[in-house]
């Protein structure tokens, strides 16, 4: 199998990188950072949990 450069700005062949979770205004507290991500993509939709 050939990769090309093309194919590798696909996401899986990006190297992993550690992103810090994103603010969020909701005092509703996740107990994982993961559940920050979501709340924050809530918010912008103007949804609750």
């Amino acid at each position: 199998m050939i990769v090309s450069d093309e194919d590798r700005k696909h996401w899986s062949y990006l190297p992993l990188t550690n992103p810090l979770p994103p603010a969020v205004i909701s005092n509703f507290s996740g107990r994982t950072p993961v559940a920050r991500f979501i709340l924050a993509k809530l918010e912008e939709n103007s949804l609750v949990p």
